[in-house]
């Protein structure tokens, strides 16, 4: 898989050579290693990296990676927080435009999980303009439901890139229907490490059982039902079950 991919790109000058990587490339591979961590669910090894890495706040995209995480964490509050206080000094700088506009869509995605509508449709609004002239699209196809959400809203409410929204519905509209003639795919698939808490679900064992069963703290457990809840569109432990088994995941 990529992390697999990256972890043998870190390792391949042979031993001996006295060469290592320059510093500020050595940082953003450990940036992507934790970005791909967040993306398989294994939160508190992404948390670990970061920190055991000391301050890299000043490299491209350190703000996105660390938003994600919190994002996956539960706290879409500490994201739309670490988002701003990016974008605020990104006002000010020389930037990445493309880390801009993930920071951007990103922070809609959570001010939306917050029921800050307002907030996501004028940062959704921001992403759309830079889209607009730098054709960022692969971005919002990648965002899947949540953010087919939030453009559906957005062209209720009105925008100044209506063409462009139409769009990337319809680029999000045949990936969705792609999932759905694929009974085990969804929109927005579950992690390995989710998957492992899904097929523990139809026990009766607890939420701290379960952590024990995958030698993961309940927090971690915690963290990963709300995902799984997420995608499958479930209101709780027995519909989560009932969806994943007409889908074909368990």
């Amino acid at each position: 898989d990529g992390l697999a991919a990256l972890r043998g790109r870190a390792t391949e000058m042979p031993p001996g050579t006295g060469w290592q990587p320059p510093r500020f490339l050595a940082e953003l591979m450990v940036m992507t290693e934790a970005r791909l961590l967040v993306a398989s669910g294994d939160l508190e090894a992404a948390r670990a990296l970061l920190a055991q890495q000391g301050p890299m706040e000043a490299l491209p995209g350190f703000a996105v990676v660390m938003a994600r995480l919190q994002q996956a964490e539960g706290d879409p509050a500490a994201a739309a927080a670490t988002l701003t206080a990016y974008l605020d000094a990104a006002a000010t700088a020389p930037v990445d435009s493309l880390v801009v506009a993930e920071a951007r869509l990103l922070e809609a995605v959570v001010w939306a999980e917050l029921g800050e509508h307002d907030q996501a449709a004028q940062s959704l609004e921001h992403a759309l303009a830079l889209a607009a002239t730098e054709g960022y699209r692969q971005l919002f196809v990648d965002g899947g439901a949540p953010v087919r959400a939030l453009l559906v809203r957005q062209r209720k409410r009105g925008t100044k890139h209506p063409a462009l929204v139409a769009d990337l519905l319809g680029r999000l509209g045949h990936q969705v229907a792609g999932a759905r003639a694929a009974p085990t795919s969804l929109v927005e698939p579950l992690t390995e490490r989710e998957l492992a808490v899904l097929r523990l679900l139809p026990t009766e064992l607890s939420q701290r059982e379960i952590g024990r069963q995958l030698f993961v703290s309940v927090t971690t457990v915690r963290t990963h039902l709300r995902g799984i809840y997420r995608k499958l569109g479930a209101t709780g432990r027995r519909d989560a079950v009932d969806q994943a088994r007409r889908l074909g995941l368990l």
